[in-house]
């Protein structure tokens, strides 16, 4: 990323740097946004590291937009204040942060927003990840609901991409408004990964309720709230081989992945038997499913079927005609 971003750092009036966050206060205009477009370009369960104070075992959520300028010297003005994603019980839940996560940054300059702190993370989304730190440019921008962003300003024509992470689990969450735009979670455009309330083609809802499997063999309960993210496959005899994000807790007998906590998600590639029942993914598409202590075992995405022990088969993702009896 370019230093040419951030060169408004000449303007600074005091720059602190205390336990690896810098306190930054600027003079800052205001100027009206416009010629803007906004759109979703990627969501999904977040991590970051290190762990924030507060968010130790708290699920989390990343949403990545696009900003695109039509015109010169338009202004997207982003703040605590002003982005929020609403909870599906209609609550209002503000981005606690934001960090570039790609576009054209030679075109665009930013200017700090007075009371704003920036710190040094790795941040997942879904499976990408993100090194925001190393330089003010490419830093997290910590958000407060009393202030605390970034004003960014296109001297051309030209595209950014912000990442904002909110302080709830993906499944609660129904939107995220900022720059007058309201964008929904469960939309599937140009790139979007869609989770549990995934659309068809035609806009409609294919799932009005999440497909969830009621079953307390797929969560382990005395395992604290996890982000890891697993593969398995088929292997030899029977067996499922794993990989991908996981966590390894030391126990009596060493070293045991942690694979059925809560938050962990799951992608079954081909065809697999657990627990009594049988998935069988998409080739493209495979099925994916996040263990939620509340609701049960919860299907996130994918295309394929799951056979329940009685024999039921359930085609993924849901429509109408998806439950039907194996013969």
């Amino acid at each position: 990323m370019k230093q040419r971003m951030f060169d408004f750092f000449a303007t600074t009036v005091l720059m602190v740097l205390s336990a690896g966050i810098i306190q930054i206060d600027l003079c800052a205009q205001t100027i009206t946004t416009e010629k803007l477009a906004v759109r979703l370009i990627h969501f999904g369960h977040a991590a970051i590291e290190p762990i924030e104070e507060g968010y130790q075992g708290k699920p989390l959520t990343g949403v990545i937009v696009e900003i695109t300028s039509s015109a010169p010297n338009a202004v997207a003005r982003l703040e605590g204040s002003s982005v929020a994603a609403q909870s599906t019980d209609g609550k209002p839940i503000p981005a606690v942060a934001m960090f570039i996560a790609g576009g054209d940054e030679d075109v665009i300059k930013g200017t700090v927003i007075g009371g704003t702190s920036l710190a040094g993370w790795n941040i997942t989304i879904g499976k990408d990840k993100f090194e925001a730190w190393g330089s003010p440019a490419k830093m997290v921008v910590l958000l407060k609901s009393g202030g605390g962003g970034v004003e960014y300003t296109f001297e051309k024509k030209g595209i950014l991409k912000i990442g904002f992470i909110f302080p709830e689990g993906l499944e609660k969450l129904k939107n995220v408004s900022l720059l007058g735009k309201t964008l929904k979670l469960e939309q599937q455009t140009g790139g979007v990964i869609s989770n549990s309330r995934e659309k068809e083609a035609t806009g409609k809802p294919t799932l009005p309720e999440p497909f969830v499997i009621k079953d307390d063999s797929f969560i382990d309960r005395s395992l604290a709230h996890n982000d890891g993210d697993v593969q398995f496959f088929p292997a030899d005899k029977g067996q499922l081989r794993f990989e991908g994000k996981i966590t390894m807790s030391m126990g009596t007998g060493g070293l045991k992945p942690i694979l059925w906590a809560d938050g962990v998600r799951h992608t079954w590639n081909g065809k697999l038997e657990v627990r009594g029942y049988t998935f069988d993914s998409d080739k493209v598409d495979p099925l994916q499913f996040q263990i939620d202590k509340e609701q049960g075992y919860v299907y996130f995405k994918g295309k394929g079927t799951v056979t329940f022990p009685d024999g039921k088969v359930v085609k993924l993702p849901l429509t109408k005609a998806s439950v039907s009896k194996e013969k």
